[in-house]
C-alpha cells in the first residue's frame, strides 16, 4: 500500500522477524527469501520502491530490535 516512493511489498512475517532485508524489487524479494528463509532466523525481505528505503520500515525494524539487511544493485542507483 501507499504511492510509487513509500509503498512496500513484503514475504514473511514483518512484525516477528528477527532479520529485515530491504531490496530494490519484488523479484529481488522473491529471489532472496527464495535462498535464504529455509536457512536462517525468522525472515522477513521488504521491496521498497528501487533504491529508496522508507523511514517507516527503518524505525519499525529499530524499534523491534530486528536486524536491518539493505541489498541494493551494483548499480549507479545502488552506489547512491
Amino acid at each position: 500500500l501507499g504511492n510509487k516512493l513509500t509503498a512496500w511489498f513484503s514475504l514473511g512475517d514483518l512484525s516477528n522477524a528477527e532479520t529485515v532485508v530491504a531490496v530494490e524489487s519484488p523479484i529481488d524479494a522473491l529471489s532472496y527469501y527464495t535462498l535464504f528463509a529455509g536457512r536462517n532466523d525468522r525472515l522477513a525481505v521488504v521491496s521498497c520502491s528501487g533504491a529508496n528505503v522508507p523511514d517507516e520500515l527503518l524505525w519499525q525494524a529499530y524499534d523491534r530490535r530486528q536486524r536491518f539487511i539493505v541489498g541494493l544493485d551494483n548499480d549507479a542507483a545502488g552506489e547512491r
